[in-house]
């Protein structure tokens, strides 16, 4: 399932909401975490699924802080 993102070399954020654990969210991220060499993976507190409507600022945020460093 996770074996075609091996190839994926460029830096990779991965955005999970706190609120959506359990989740298959969290079981693909993991699955992400050990074939991404540079994955990086953000939980945005207080967030579910829907965090580009109910913290769209933490979302861009933490985009930012991803994309510009």
């Amino acid at each position: 399932m996770v074996e075609p993102f091996r190839r994926i070399r460029l830096p990779t954020l991965l955005l999970l909401g706190e609120r959506s654990r359990p989740d298959p969210f969290y079981t693909t991220a993991d699955a992400l975490d050990g074939v991404m060499p540079h994955l990086e993976r953000a939980v945005l507190a207080g967030q579910g699924h829907t965090a580009m409507v109910r913290g769209p600022q933490q979302l861009a945020d933490e985009v930012s802080r991803f994309l510009l460093p």
